[in-house]
C-alpha cells in the first residue's frame, strides 16, 4: 500500500530544517494556508451544487480541482492554494508526461507537477497587468496534492481577472472553482466548458 502521510516541499528545498521552517511559519498565520485547507473542506456540497452533481460523474476521476484565493492583510500578501485530487493529478501526469508519477511519495514528481498548475493559473488586474505570484511549496496530504503560491496585495485593487486552465488542456469535463476572500468579501467564480478568463469585482468588500 502507498504511505498515505503528508509529504511536504516548501519552496522547492526539501529537507526537515526548511519543512520545520516553514509549517511554523504557515501556523503563524490565523488565516492562511491551514485555514484554507480547512475551509475547503466543507465545501463539497457547494460544487455539486454548482456543477449539477457532475462531480461525481466519474468513478475514480473527479475531475475538480479547487483554489482558494486569500486577501491576507496579517502577511500582506494574496495568497493562492490549489487542491487537487492525487488519483485526477496522477492520471493527467501521465497523459501529459507519458508515464505515471508517484505524487504521494515522490518529492521532485511533486514540485514538477505543482510547476505545471502554477504555469496554468493567472491573476491580472483590471488594467490586465498580470501579478506575478512566488512559489510557496506543495505538499500530497491524505488524497489530495496542495500547491501554494503568492504575490504582495497590490493597494487599490479594485478588481481581479483570473485564468484557471489547470487540468482543462488534458479533459473538456474539468471543472475548477476558485474562491476569492478580502476582509468581508468572498467571491467565487467557476472555470468550466469553454469559460475563458473571468473578471471579479472586490468593490464593496471591508478588508480587515
Amino acid at each position: 500500500m502507498r504511505n498515505q502521510t503528508t509529504n511536504r516541499v516548501f519552496s522547492g528545498k526539501p529537507g526537515t530544517e526548511i519543512l520545520r521552517e516553514n509549517i511554523t511559519k504557515i501556523k503563524s498565520r490565523p488565516s492562511s494556508y491551514i485555514y484554507i485547507k480547512r475551509a475547503w473542506s466543507g465545501l463539497a456540497f457547494l460544487i455539486c451544487a454548482m456543477l449539477g452533481g457532475m462531480v461525481f460523474a466519474h468513478a475514480h476521476q473527479q475531475r475538480v480541482a479547487l483554489t482558494s484565493v486569500l486577501f491576507n492583510s496579517r502577511t500582506g500578501n494574496i495568497e493562492v492554494a490549489h487542491r487537487l485530487f492525487v488519483h485526477d493529478a496522477e492520471h493527467a501526469a501521465k497523459e501529459i508526461w507519458g508515464e505515471r508519477p508517484d505524487l504521494l511519495d515522490s518529492a521532485a514528481d511533486q514540485e514538477r507537477f505543482a510547476d505545471y498548475v502554477r504555469e496554468r493559473f493567472e491573476i491580472k488586474d483590471s488594467d490586465g497587468r498580470l501579478l506575478s505570484l512566488t512559489p510557496v511549496g506543495q505538499e500530497a496530504d491524505g488524497a489530495f496534492l496542495w500547491v501554494y503560491h503568492e504575490t504582495p496585495i497590490v493597494d487599490g485593487l479594485k478588481e481581479i481577472v483570473i485564468s484557471n486552465q489547470i487540468l482543462r488542456d488534458v479533459w473538456d469535463d474539468q471543472a475548477n472553482l476558485v474562491n476569492v476572500e478580502r476582509g468581508s468579501f468572498r467571491g467565487s467564480l467557476l472555470f468550466h466548458g469553454n469559460v475563458g478568463e473571468q473578471a471579479l469585482s472586490l468593490v464593496g468588500d471591508n478588508p480587515n
